[in-house]
C-alpha cells in the first residue's frame, strides 16, 4: 500500500499533523454529555502517554458482532508473526522500519521480525501519532487495524490474514475504526493504496472514499466526515 513518493508525502503531512493534530484527551468528549455518560465515556479507554504535544492519547478497544479490536500489545505476537510471514499480506504494504529506524525485512522470518513491528506501534501510541488494534474473530487473532497518522486527516491501514479474507470482516472492522476516529474530532481519514492492490480499493470505496491525486502517479483515497454515511458503530466499547 505504499510507494517512495507516498512515504515522502505522508511524512510532510505527517509533520504537519504533529503541529496541528487535535486533541485525543477527555477534552474532546461530545458535548451534552450527562455527568454518567461522561464517566462512561471515559471507561472506555486506556491512557497511553502524554505526547511532545502536550495532549493524551488514549486507546479504546471496540467490539463488533463478530469482531474485537484490542490495543496491540507483545501479547499479541503469535498471531502478529502469522500475519506477517504472510507474503500475500506483505505484496503491498510497502517498507517497513523499527523503532530505531532499521528496516525489518518482510515477510517475516521468525517472531523476532514481527515484534519489531509490534515494538514500533507501541512506540508510535507513546508518541500520540499512530497506532494500531489487534483485530480478532471468535477469539482468534486475524489481523491488525489502526491509523499511521492522526489529527485532522488520519491515515488508515489495516492488514488480514488470507485465511480470514472474504467474508467481510475487513469491511466490519474498517467501519468501527473510522466510526471511532471521526467521533473523536477527525474531520477526515485518508489511505493510500497500490493501484494493483484492487480489492483494497473496492472495499474503501464502499465506506464512501473517493480517490484524489495528489500529484502525478500519486493517488490517496480520502472520506470526509460530512460524507462518512453511515460506518458500524462498536456495540461494547471499553478496555475489559
Amino acid at each position: 500500500m505504499c510507494s517512495s513518493k507516498r512515504a515522502a508525502w505522508t511524512t510532510l503531512k505527517r509533520r504537519e499533523r504533529v503541529r496541528v493534530g487535535r486533541s485525543w484527551s477527555a477534552a474532546t468528549q461530545p458535548e451534552g454529555l450527562t455527568q454518567s455518560e461522561s464517566n462512561e465515556y471515559e471507561s472506555g479507554f486506556a491512557e497511553i502517554s502524554q505526547t511532545e504535544c502536550g495532549f493524551l492519547m488514549r486507546i479504546p478497544s471496540l467490539e463488533s458482532e463478530r469482531l474485537r479490536l484490542e490495543p496491540l500489545a507483545l501479547t499479541h505476537s503469535p498471531g502478529m508473526f502469522r500475519l506477517w510471514r504472510e507474503e500475500a499480506v506483505c505484496q503491498y504494504s510497502g517498507n517497513a522500519l523499527d523503532a530505531e529506524g532499521r528496516e525489518i525485512l518482510l515477510p517475516a522470518q521468525s517472531s523476532d521480525d514481527s515484534d519489531r513491528l509490534i515494538e514500533f506501534w507501541l512506540a508510535r501510541a507513546q508518541a500520540g501519532t499512530g497506532f494500531r488494534w489487534a483485530l480478532s474473530h471468535e477469539g482468534e487473532f486475524v489481523g491488525a487495524v489502526g491509523f499511521n497518522a492522526l489529527g485532522a486527516c488520519a491515515e488508515y491501514a489495516y492488514h488480514l490474514h488470507p485465511d480470514a479474507w472474504g467474508a467481510g470482516l475487513a469491511m466490519e472492522a474498517s467501519g468501527l475504526a473510522l466510526s471511532w476516529v471521526f467521533a473523536r474530532g477527525a474531520e477526515a481519514a485518508e489511505a493510500f493504496i497500490e493501484p494493483a492492490n484492487e480489492a483494497s480499493i473496492r472495499l474503501v470505496e464502499r465506506l464512501g472514499f473517493s480517490a484524489e491525486e495528489i500529484e502525478e502517479g500519486l493517488i490517496r483515497y480520502v472520506l470526509r466526515s460530512q460524507d462518512r454515511g453511515s460506518l458500524a458503530d462498536p456495540l461494547t466499547p471499553g478496555v475489559q
